[in-house]
């Protein structure tokens, strides 16, 4: 039986078309040197999506915008199905709060990422991809 377990992902934005993904810190024990999420994090007991974003923002990012909910997804994730709530944030500037977890920040457009993705100029974690196909088809 696949485990289940949930997750939220947020993606800070200056304005509508530019994200804010980071690098997993070269360390990580999954991902090193990857590009992910802007903030990414376990759904503690009790807690909703929502409450989890709002901790973890500024934890990662020391920042603490207003979040809109976009929605839930789903996804494999090794041996298990990891749930994943999805918001989005507005913030003119952020900082890494977590440096051993976070290795750079970087606003990149929508279109800067495809031709990454193209090129093979930088690698995105599965999670992200994932999220940001999601998102692509539910903003405008």
């Amino acid at each position: 039986m696949a485990r289940r377990w949930s997750r939220c992902d947020s993606n800070a934005a200056r304005d509508s078309a530019a994200l804010l993904p980071w690098t997993c810190c070269r360390e990580s024990w999954r991902h090193a040197g990857q590009w992910g999420s802007s903030v990414a994090g376990y759904v503690y007991a009790g807690e909703t999506y929502h409450d989890a974003a709002q901790r973890r923002v500024p934890d990662e990012l020391g920042i603490s915008p207003a979040l809109t909910f976009i929605g839930t997804t789903s996804m494999n994730d090794e041996q298990s199905t990891k749930f994943i709530g999805v918001f989005r944030g507005t913030a003119d500037y952020a900082h890494i709060a977590l440096p051993d977890h976070i290795g750079a920040l970087e606003y990149v457009s929508i279109d800067r990422i495809s031709e990454f993705q193209h090129t093979n100029t930088r690698t995105f974690t599965p999670t992200f991809l994932h999220v940001l196909r999601f998102c692509q088809h539910r903003m405008p």
